[in-house]
């Protein structure tokens, strides 16, 4: 069973990359001329993130056929979770429009394909959780390391928000960007609360942390998504994107009893 489900969201993420690149070419081929604007910028960055995870996932089945063996290696996990929260945003966008709907009559299976993949890879990793060894070293993030996490986090969270603050906008109102600062604060707000606590409740890491291999832990092993719920939401404290760099955690850290350690080597139940 445990494997049936992980080949089954390994093939739905490879088609779904597939076939996101197979409409990129497309719509290549149809461009008579190119033009600079906020459409076509937000088009542009969305395509890169799909190239990333196809360079991505090939790689990762690359190393696999080389050692024989398949494990869900950061460049498989990049590729999935990037695929993860752009289907998820994806659906907040249908559901911010007055215009798409769940079943867009002109793309109904690409988007049961869709709407599969998330729902299996969130039944998948709750049954299934990533976790380290318990004879695995758990080892200090240093501050650098942690500004870094963030950053990346924000960009590829300031990525995705702005390419469905932008197809939101020319969806509903036509050629106009059409979004106030309030409008796009808001927005932000709702990706950044889906991003957090969707990673860190269902792969104990986001996108920024892939790099150190550094996972979100249970220091008093409490109830994991309670806690992932508070450290969430103690995130828009004011300055707390910086408080680790005052003292040796930071706010939504020491509030929700979590911690942030490297894993030396990561041993993962669903794999």
């Amino acid at each position: 069973m445990k494997i049936d489900l992980r080949n089954s969201v390994i093939g739905l993420l490879a088609v779904i990359i597939l076939q996101k690149c197979y409409f990129i070419v497309v719509s290549l081929s149809n461009i008579d001329s190119f033009s600079f604007d906020w459409y076509q910028m937000a088009w542009w960055l969305r395509d890169l993130l799909i190239i990333i995870s196809l360079v991505c996932l090939i790689s990762s089945f690359y190393k696999s056929y080389q050692k024989k063996e398949f494990k869900f290696d950061r460049l498989f996990r990049l590729a999935l979770y990037l695929n993860l929260i752009e289907s998820v945003f994806y659906i907040i966008f249908i559901l911010y429009s007055d215009r798409s709907s769940f079943f867009h009559s002109g793309i109904l299976i690409v988007k049961l394909i869709d709407y599969s993949f998330v729902l299996l890879t969130i039944y998948y990793f709750v049954r299934f959780p990533i976790t380290s060894s318990q004879t695995t070293e758990l080892l200090p993030v240093s501050r650098q390391d942690r500004f870094v996490n963030w950053l990346i986090d924000t960009t590829v969270l300031g990525i995705f928000t702005f390419v469905n603050s932008v197809m939101l906008s020319y969806q509903v109102i036509s050629n106009d960007l059409g979004f106030d600062k309030m409008d796009y604060i808001l927005f932000f707000f709702i990706h950044s609360l889906v991003y957090y606590l969707l990673q860190e409740i269902l792969f104990a890491q986001t996108i920024g942390k892939l790099h150190n291999e550094s996972f979100v832990l249970n220091e008093k092993r409490q109830d994991r998504i309670p806690s992932i719920i508070f450290r969430t939401l103690a995130r828009y404290i004011p300055f707390d994107a910086f408080s680790f760099l005052f003292s040796k955690v930071g706010w939504h850290d020491s509030l929700s009893g979590t911690t942030v350690k490297r894993v030396s080597n990561v041993e993962q139940n669903n794999v």
